[in-house]
């Protein structure tokens, strides 16, 4: 079985230089190794409309335009992983789950795997 790491939900979207952040991820996975990053979507992709103001959350002053994936669509999302050097990259619905108050199932999960 090969080594995997989970990427923390809903941090997709939060990446200034998601590209960087991948290839990292992929540096420190074992050859053979699987990433899981797990985030809500919606039809069009990333949903971050409700962050309008992300220095709420972040401590910092930083417009939600400085963060790449912010309102991005899927194909872009997983192009990024592609670029990045990830291989066998795709997004799988995560079925039955959903937030507490919610019966949305709106959770996928990116996955992608380190080969060389």
């Amino acid at each position: 079985m090969g080594i995997f790491v989970v990427i923390s939900s809903r941090l997709l979207w939060t990446l200034p230089e998601p590209d960087a952040a991948i290839k990292e991820w992929l540096r420190v996975l074992r050859t053979g190794g699987r990433m899981i990053a797990v985030n809500e979507l919606e039809k069009d992709g990333i949903r971050s409309w409700s962050f309008d103001d992300p220095s709420r959350y972040l401590g910092a002053d930083i417009p939600v335009d400085d963060f790449s994936f912010a309102n991005a669509d899927t194909n872009s999302i997983l192009e990024t992983f592609r670029t990045a050097g990830a291989r066998d990259v795709r997004v799988e619905h995560m079925k039955g789950c959903h937030m507490v108050k919610s019966d949305a199932e709106n959770w996928y999960a990116f996955i992608a795997s380190r080969t060389e």
